[in-house]
């Protein structure tokens, strides 16, 4: 699931998604980057 800056990323949806991945078992989570060009910059902001 995307973590998006201004969109998604409050505390309360963080905590959330580590609260479900939890609940599904999983045992780590990977975050990296990811860079919004062209058209879907657009889309999102």
């Amino acid at each position: 699931m995307p973590i998006l800056p201004f969109i998604s990323d409050s505390a309360e949806s963080i905590e959330k998604l580590v609260s479900r991945a939890k609940m599904e078992g999983a045992s780590f989570i990977v975050a990296g980057g990811l860079t919004l060009r062209d058209r879907k910059k657009k889309y999102y902001y």
